[in-house]
């Protein structure tokens, strides 16, 4: 891929002068033989300038040359020098970020080829994972105080990675519910990657378009996959049952003069993020797993929060 003849004529046999090459008539004065270059003046690593201005590197010689210099002039000719240029590293050019239309597959097919063709599904994948559905349940991350009460469901497909959002309706909320998020391949901003199962657990934080979701629990079944998966960690509900217990006798010997520290907003019904505070508050520090764990004990109607009967 040079551009060149396989076998380029640049000098024709002959004589080659020293120094500016001039084309001379027959009434020219002949040149003397010290005037022409000798070929037993040259040696491996040598620099020279001939044909006026034309600069060239001798780096190697043959055998019938090497040979011909040690036994007919006595000389050693050096090594062969290596000229070979570095392999040239054309730097991958970033992949583009999705931009959300189409799928993810079909946005990587046209980045790969020029010729993109359709995508190939992962049978066995399809075939293991086929119907099985994680459920979160989520909230707004730094949410206004109008929407602090509002409560998504994150559903992820692990046959095909993809993620969708609705919202349930609840009574005296003022807001229309539905579906918040359609089903497709989307990119977590925080992590920039596409979503994986892994990312979607109690206490994390994702954000899809600019929007913040707080996951705050899951369902059964959801809860057993990743269990089965060593992910989350297994708690003895009576031991931090009694350690909490203990803790609040010993300030508080009325079970309503308790659920009132629990309850900050004095709306009479104890929240994961009251639960929670209230726990840091008096010194228990507990970890999000394990607030999910005694929330889990106290809600009996599962609606996400406690009522006084409840507690």
């Amino acid at each position: 891929n040079c551009g060149r003849d396989n076998f380029p004529i640049f000098f024709r046999r002959g004589k080659m002068p020293i120094g500016k090459y001039t084309v001379e008539g027959p009434q020219s004065q002949p040149r003397k033989k010290s005037d022409f270059v000798d070929g037993r003046d040259f040696f491996v690593g040598q620099e020279m300038t001939m044909l006026t201005n034309y600069k060239f590197f001798i780096y190697d010689a043959d055998e019938f040359t090497r040979q011909y210099f040690s036994e007919e002039l006595g000389t050693q000719l050096d090594p062969r020098t290596d000229v070979r240029l570095p392999e040239r590293s054309v730097p991958r050019p970033p992949t583009p970020k999705y931009t959300g239309y189409g799928s993810w597959e079909d946005s990587m097919g046209s980045v790969h080829s020029l010729m993109p063709k359709p995508p190939k599904r992962d049978m066995v994948k399809l075939y293991e994972q086929d119907g099985k559905v994680l459920r979160f349940t989520a909230q707004f991350h730094a949410s206004k105080v109008e929407d602090q009460d509002r409560l998504f469901v994150i559903n992820f497909h692990l046959f095909d990675d993809t993620v969708s959002i609705h919202e349930p309706p609840q009574r005296n909320m003022g807001i229309v519910t539905g579906r918040y998020l359609e089903k497709g391949i989307h990119v977590n901003q925080i992590t920039g990657q596409i979503f994986k199962d892994t990312d979607l657990r109690p206490g994390s934080i994702i954000k899809v378009y600019n929007k913040e979701f707080e996951i705050v629990d899951m369902d059964e079944y959801t809860r057993k996959h990743v269990e089965e998966g060593g992910n989350i960690r297994t708690y003895d509900l009576a031991a931090v049952l009694e350690k909490i217990r203990e803790g609040m006798r010993q300030q508080y010997p009325l079970v309503r003069d308790i659920f009132r520290r629990f309850d900050a907003d004095k709306d009479g019904v104890i929240t994961q993020k009251e639960f929670k505070e209230a726990l840091n508050k008096w010194g228990f520090q507990p970890t999000t797993e394990e607030v999910l764990v005694l929330m889990r004990h106290f809600d009996v109607r599962q609606d996400g929060q406690i009522s006084y009967n409840e507690f």
